[in-house]
């Protein structure tokens, strides 16, 4: 039979596509599986910047890497995964940049974020700061791969510190060059306008700070007053900047001392344009009057007071004539009264000396002296004359008579207090405190002193007002001071030495009052508490670091006894 090998042609063909096909589909699960396995091994070895693609048992490596060292890093770590056979490497370097920036801008509820970033953790790292110190704000980024970074642990630091600074602004930019961070922007408020002045003080480690213009956040209307008693002067309302603050007080200091001069105002931009000129010449006039008020409200100046006469009254007056163009003025000053003429006293009425009784007195017995010879009897002991004023007519004068022999000498008596003089009994002092009082007191005290160190009593910044998390430690503190009634207890309020003295003392004043008014809501009797404020007097520890500082700002109790009467 002769073979037709033309119909084996047409068997064959079809188990050829068959292997075809199962070998194509066998190269897709292998080049899958070497993927996988690829790209978990560079993962492992920080490499997460690499991808690889397999076309059979051949390996393609892309990416762009962050150092020039780190391609053959990748190529190492996929020859060692088994079954590649050998790998094209296709990969590039990010870009390398001299001047390495990075800033963050805030307008409205978004923030965007420009300029370098070294690699994709450091990037999640900044996202994730940032919706976390901006809750509900559109995060944009805009960030960009680049080599260059001097330290990516001392630059992200830095990068989280300059979001921290812009949470306090209303709007604003900040901005990382190299290690020299900027910021420029109006402050949320005041306390955070502060803080943003104070952000020199707080810089990590290896991060300096560059420029920063901080605007304080804008008031309208713009108020600021200035009150006189005679002897001191009070600011407050709000001032445009620390240069004109400064512009205004050293006026005040031409005449007062700086204890005399108390400055409450906070910082607040939305001055009218000669505000600082304005300000301080009402100072210098307030200053002239015995009392008085100035009020700048926007473009207009209000001025009130007492003036010791018209000519101070008009002095003041003409001074104020020369203040800026743009402000308006309000006059209420007045005049102090001039004191009536005193009455010239009458004549004064001839007086007569009118005896009246003698008051009796009631003595103990003295006995008799003994009698003695060539001597005369005792006359009898004249009675006190009281001296009153009167106006009956005057007798005619008796007519002179002749002068008496002095009577002798008396024999002097026992000196006898008599009853009805008797000094009234002074009121009897305090007893002194029973060891068992003492003992009592200083339990007390001690534990009070406890329970303040294991939790916490906060304050606003550079305020009196209690933070929340103080609440729980007061609540603590009164019940112990209920269960000393005999006691009193001293609230001591400390301040360190950051700012004036005197504004330190009122502050440690304030805040002490405040613990004080927190314990008596609570339930604690209030005559049984004082609230004392010493400023920067009897330092915890030396003023010389931020640490220490904040040790010294503090609140201390102390307790007594009550006294006792007899």
């Amino acid at each position: 039979m002769k073979c037709n090998w033309m119909r084996w042609l047409w068997g064959i063909i079809p188990l050829l596509i068959l292997g075809w096909v199962a070998v194509e589909a066998e190269h897709g699960r292998l080049e899958k599986d070497l993927a996988e396995r690829s790209q978990a091994a560079l993962q492992a070895a920080g490499l997460s910047w690499a991808a690889s693609a397999y076309q059979g048992r051949d390996g393609i490596l892309s990416g762009k890497a962050l150092d020039v060292a780190d391609p053959e890093k990748a190529l190492g770590v996929l020859n060692k995964v088994w079954g590649v056979r050998i790998v094209n490497n296709r990969t590039d370097l990010i870009e390398q940049v001299d001047n390495y920036h990075w800033a963050a801008s805030r307008k409205n509820k978004r923030i965007r974020l420009t300029g370098y970033v070294p690699n994709k953790p450091a990037r999640d790292t900044i996202m994730g700061v940032a919706r976390a110190s901006f809750p509900g704000f559109e995060i944009q980024d805009r960030m960009t791969l680049a080599r260059g970074v001097p330290s990516v642990d001392t630059w992200l630091g830095g990068v989280s510190f300059a979001l921290k600074q812009l949470t306090n602004m209303q709007r604003g930019d900040v901005r990382l060059d190299m290690l020299s961070l900027s910021a420029t922007g109006e402050a949320e408020d005041a306390n955070a306008y502060r803080a943003l002045r104070a952000m020199g003080n707080s810089m990590p480690k290896g991060v300096k700070l560059g420029a920063a213009q901080i605007t304080p956040p804008t008031v309208s209307p713009h108020v600021w007053t200035a009150k006189f008693d005679g002897k001191s002067m009070l600011f407050k309302g709000h001032v445009p900047s620390d240069t004109e603050e400064a512009y205004v007080l050293a006026a005040a200091r031409e005449k007062l001392a700086d204890s005399a001069i108390s400055d409450d105002a906070d910082p607040g931009a939305g001055a009218a344009q000669g505000w600082k000129e304005m300000a301080a010449l009402a100072v210098r006039q307030l200053v002239k009057l015995e009392n008085g008020q100035a009020e700048i409200k926007d473009n207009a100046l209000t001025i009130s007071g007492l003036a010791a006469d018209e000519a101070t009254a008009e002095a003041v007056r003409q001074a104020l004539k020369g203040m800026p163009a743009s402000f308006k003025l309000s006059d209420q000053l007045s005049v102090k009264p001039k004191p009536k003429p005193a009455e010239p006293p009458p004549a004064p009425a001839p007086l007569t000396q009118a005896p009246v009784p003698e008051p009796t007195i009631a003595l103990a017995p003295v006995p008799p002296p003994p009698p003695a010879p060539d001597l005369q009897p005792r006359p009898e002991q004249p009675k006190v004359a009281v001296t009153e004023p009167v106006t009956p007519p005057v007798p005619p004068a008796p007519a002179p008579k002749a002068p008496e022999p002095p009577p002798p000498a008396a024999p002097k008596l026992p000196a006898t207090v008599p009853p009805a003089v008797v000094p009234p009994a002074a009121i009897p002092p305090p007893m002194a405190a029973s060891p068992a009082e003492v003992r009592a007191a200083r339990a007390c005290e001690e534990n009070l002193t406890k329970l303040a160190g294991a939790g916490t009593i906060l304050f606003r910044y550079a305020s009196a007002e209690l933070s929340q998390t103080s609440f729980e430690t007061l609540e603590k503190l009164a019940a112990a001071a209920k269960g000393c009634p005999d006691t009193i207890i001293e609230i001591g309020g400390f301040a360190s030495a950051e700012g004036s003295p005197f504004a330190n003392l009122r502050l440690s004043e304030s805040r002490a009052q405040s613990v004080l008014s927190y314990l008596v809501k609570a339930g604690v009797d209030a005559k049984q508490l004082e609230a004392k404020g010493y400023g920067i007097a009897r330092p915890a520890a030396p003023n010389t670091s931020a640490e220490n500082m904040a040790k010294n700002r503090r609140i201390e109790f102390a307790v007594r006894p009550k006294p006792a009467q007899r």
